[in-house]
């Protein structure tokens, strides 16, 4: 199964839920992998090693407990390539026969007592590709040969992109995460809230779902805010809600909207300056239209657009573009707009 989906929208907390239900509905031990960067092989190497001396722990009618279950793998470092490398002469495919020993070692050690294991990869977009690739070629393997292995990955749209997983992949149970729909949104507000003790009337949650888009970490700020706002109080109304607002906009500018704004190149900020006035003008965004505030053809503009679907900051539907968090194009204009002159946007014509 692969996830999905722009930051923000539960990815991982969807994770640990798939894990949580494997280890207490059947003891399934789970191997947690945390991309970082092009280390996949020795983080998958060192959470199966880990995996594999926890298993021979146990009795084949011992049960496991999820507190004992996880092995984390987060960090490149201490590895369990060793014991494998000996299996392979060549450098060039040390890390593929690792690979599939591990997971082969791993699936009979789980065979032996009865069990399986989760592995979980999240960020996977960040996966080195040739790495990615053995792991599909061992996993088409697992499924052949029936190993009790379940393995679940998340990571950002770009890793639909082409070339960027191996084509056994393209058969995985692909769920796509995004943005709530209303009443997805209302019930995320109101529910906690009724089930704490002190409700939303029906204004308050509506004025905060509205303010939230629909996207998931937003709601969960805006939960919060207006929860700290309301304390004393029996219900939660559209006053508190209205005053919780200003601090949940503060702090999504602070962390969510600055952090974005950091990871992008001038030029890209550029273009989602054009993107955002476009969206203020006329209500939507469409590459073609970027391009055309930038004074640039939609061949020069395309290869921006792409680095910025990339980050997770825009996302595409056909020749539709919008911001991935919602509230990004104001802030967006605002963080433009408090420039100095010498930062003023540079219009580039081309020839």
């Amino acid at each position: 199964m692969l996830l999905v989906g722009p930051r923000g929208v539960g990815k991982t907390v969807l994770l640990e839920e798939i894990a949580a239900r494997a280890a207490v509905r059947y003891g399934w031990p789970w191997l947690a992998l945390e991309l970082t960067g092009d280390a996949f092989a020795a983080q998958l190497l060192a959470g199966a090693g880990g995996t594999i001396d926890l298993l021979n722990q146990t009795t084949p009618s011992e049960r496991m407990k999820l507190s004992d279950a996880t092995i984390r793998a987060g960090f490149p470092g201490v590895s369990a390539e060793l014991q494998f490398t000996r299996m392979a002469r060549e450098p060039s495919t040390d890390t593929a026969v690792a690979t599939a020993a591990a997971l082969a070692q791993l699936a009979e050690a789980a065979s032996s007592r009865g069990t399986g294991v989760l592995i979980s990869i999240d960020e996977l977009q960040l996966a080195n590709r040739v790495e990615i690739a053995q792991f599909g070629a061992t996993l088409q393997r697992a499924m052949r040969e029936d190993w009790p292995l379940l393995v679940v990955g998340a990571g950002l749209d770009s890793m639909r992109g082409p070339g960027r997983l191996p084509t056994y992949f393209e058969r995985a149970d692909w769920q796509e995460l995004g943005l709530l729909d209303d009443r997805a949104t209302l019930s995320a507000l109101a529910d906690p809230a009724r089930n704490a003790g002190r409700p939303f009337d029906q204004q308050a949650a509506r004025y905060l779902a509205e303010q939230t888009g629909g996207y998931p970490y937003a709601i969960q700020l805006y939960g919060q805010q207006v929860w700290r706002a309301s304390r004393g109080s029996a219900t939660i109304t559209l006053e508190h809600a209205k005053a919780a607002a200003p601090a949940a906009e503060e702090q999504l500018a602070r962390g969510l909207y600055a952090n974005r704004w950091a990871q992008v190149s001038p030029q890209e900020r550029e273009y989602l300056l054009a993107a955002a006035e476009e969206q203020q003008a006329t209500g939507e965004i469409s590459g073609g239209a970027v391009a055309r505030r930038l004074h640039l053809t939609a061949k020069a503009a395309s290869p921006i657009r792409a680095r910025l679907i990339a980050k997770g900051v825009l996302s595409s539907s056909g020749r539709d573009l919008s911001f991935v968090i919602p509230g990004m194009a104001d802030y967006v204009r605002r963080v433009s707009a408090a420039r100095p002159p010498n930062g003023a946007r540079r219009r580039r014509r081309e020839p």
